[in-house]
């Protein structure tokens, strides 16, 4: 008899989402477990993020640009200023 061990399942993809916009925030969340198989976690500003980033870790983190009072590269700066290398995408909804 031959035993044969199964492959172990990936780790999904931790995400984190940080909008200040809730609707595009649970959009965005909603399509990116539905359709690509991510954990996301979601917040709506800067400042939740770095609370967050505090007591847990991430694959990913997907910022927007443009919010207040914390922009996306203010995030960016600090993350970085902290020694934090996750990778960063910051998009934006404006032309």
């Amino acid at each position: 008899m031959m035993i044969v061990n199964p492959v172990p399942e990936p780790s999904p993809v931790r995400l984190l989402i940080v909008d200040d916009e809730p609707v595009v925030l649970e959009v965005t969340r909603d399509y990116l477990n539905t359709f690509a198989s991510f954990q996301t976690e979601g917040v709506e500003s800067g400042e939740q993020a770095l609370s967050l980033l505090e007591t847990g870790s991430y694959d990913l983190i997907v910022s927007d640009y443009e919010m207040e009072p914390m922009s996306g590269i203010d995030l960016l700066r600090i993350l970085r200023q902290r020694g934090d290398t996750t990778p960063f995408i910051i998009f934006t909804g404006k032309g």
